[in-house]
């Protein structure tokens, strides 16, 4: 695991929102999810290091899909655009 900083500011101090764990894969850890204290941005203050990422995302992850360009079926192009777009909206909404 490593500890980081904001990814935006890469300030080092975070307000502590929740502590979360992997349950997908029953992967050890915790992860402290945070709002940086000087941009607020809210990302995970530890987190698998780059030699530890493909146990939690190994190739049986569900959530994991190929890029939308490379869908074979333009139709699935267009609803995963389209959906990408409604989720986007409904953030902007929930932020405002």
């Amino acid at each position: 695991m490593e500890t980081t900083n904001c990814s935006f500011c890469q300030e080092e101090k975070g307000e502590l929102l929740l502590i979360t764990k992997e349950i997908a894969f029953d992967n050890p850890g915790e992860f402290p999810v945070v709002s940086c204290g000087n941009c607020g941005l809210i990302y995970l203050q530890t987190r698998p290091s780059p030699q530890e990422i493909g146990k939690y995302y190994p190739p049986e992850y569900l959530p994991y899909r190929a890029a939308i360009q490379d869908e074979s079926l333009w139709i699935m192009q267009w609803m995963r655009q389209r959906n990408i777009g409604k989720r986007v909206n409904q953030i902007e909404a929930a932020v405002s």
